[in-house]
């Protein structure tokens, strides 16, 4: 069994993978499946030949011999680009199945670290909007309130981000679609 690495390995390759740029990644990928669609090497989506291919076998006529070096020239190219293309296909597929195959193990440890939900404490303001989610911090959030409290990740963001805790409705909304809606006392309004 292989050796868990150190943390100074852990720290290069997660570097390495926050320097990737994944857009440019994206749109090179993208751009080359459309060339391989189209069947053109350009960037415009013309081909590269003049339109001429002789018929015969023999080419006696030079500019005959130079067009058949030409299409020849561009059948490797294009041989050599569907190659690169479907490659790079395979080799992006290849990475999200390990990315997925990487979720599904932290899971597992992570289920292992904590083997029943039931037994971890709750989240205390989510557990008051209705929802029971595991507390994973435990603490004043860098001194953001009064005294400790058992928060969730998201719990704990949030507390990071506005500096108090949830709302029993804000903790049921978010438990409900995933996303914090803040709510902001307005003022009393006077009638007219």
């Amino acid at each position: 069994m292989a050796s868990a690495p150190t943390r100074g390995e852990l720290g290069r390759w997660f570097s390495l993978l926050r320097r990737t740029d994944w857009y440019a990644i994206e749109g090179r990928l993208v751009a080359a499946i459309y060339r391989e669609r189209a069947g053109s090497l350009t960037p415009d989506g013309y081909g590269r030949g003049n339109g001429y291919e002789p018929r015969g076998s023999e080419t006696s006529d030079r500019t005959a011999a130079a067009a058949v070096a030409l299409v020849d020239g561009h059948d490797r190219l294009a041989d050599a680009h569907r190659r690169h293309t479907f490659r790079a296909i395979d080799d992006l597929e290849a990475m999200l199945d390990a990315l997925g195959r990487l979720e599904g193990h932290l899971t597992q440890v992570s289920r292992l670290v904590t083997p029943d939900e039931d037994q971890v404490p709750p989240c205390l303001p989510c557990a008051a909007g209705g929802a029971v989610h595991p507390a994973t911090h435990l603490g004043d959030v860098g001194g953001r309130l009064p005294r400790p409290v058992r928060l969730c990740a998201a719990a704990y963001e949030f507390v990071r981000r506005t500096g108090r805790i949830p709302l029993p409705e804000e903790a049921a909304g978010h438990a409900r679609s995933g996303r914090w809606r803040i709510h902001v006392p307005g003022p009393e309004r006077r009638p007219r």
